[in-house]
């Protein structure tokens, strides 16, 4: 999980030109959101919770996706090959999140803006329970 490469191109398009409201960090964490689904569409209800149940921990889910594997090795690889199309599809729908949001700034340091991102994407419901771990575990490596 990384560094996610979303949260800098995010952070990058609050510079431009309209200032940053709350309900703009709102929209921008709900669009993640479905950034975050869309790029685990395919995936199966078991590779999900494995997600959820790893909490940001890449040793646990690294763990619970090699037991999967032993017990399904056709599903358990099916999810894996989900995970590895989503830094791709993340990336790109980074990009376009950053030019649905390029007319909005913000004065304040990159992590002020990162803090403010990241509380607006942990106050979602809990569909968005995985965006809301990969955002989480992301600043938290980013620091």
């Amino acid at each position: 999980m990384k560094k996610l490469l979303i949260l800098p191109i995010l952070a990058m398009s609050l510079f431009a030109c309209n200032m940053a409201s709350q309900e703009d960090y709102d929209n921008m964490a709900k669009d993640m959101c479905g950034c975050v689904e869309e790029s685990l569409e395919g995936m199966s209800d078991r590779g999900k919770q494995i997600m959820e149940d790893s909490d940001g921990d890449d040793v646990k889910m690294q763990e619970d996706f090699m037991a999967y594997m032993i017990e399904d090795s056709e599903g358990a690889e099916a999810d894996m090959m989900v995970l590895g199309k989503m830094r791709l599809s993340l990336t790109s729908c980074g990009e376009k999140l950053e030019k649905k949001y390029d007319d909005v700034y913000s004065n304040e340091s990159e992590d002020e803006i990162m803090k403010k991102l990241v509380e607006a994407v942990n106050n979602l419901d809990d569909g968005c329970k995985i965006t809301k771990i990969l955002i989480n575990a992301g600043y938290e490596a980013s620091k």
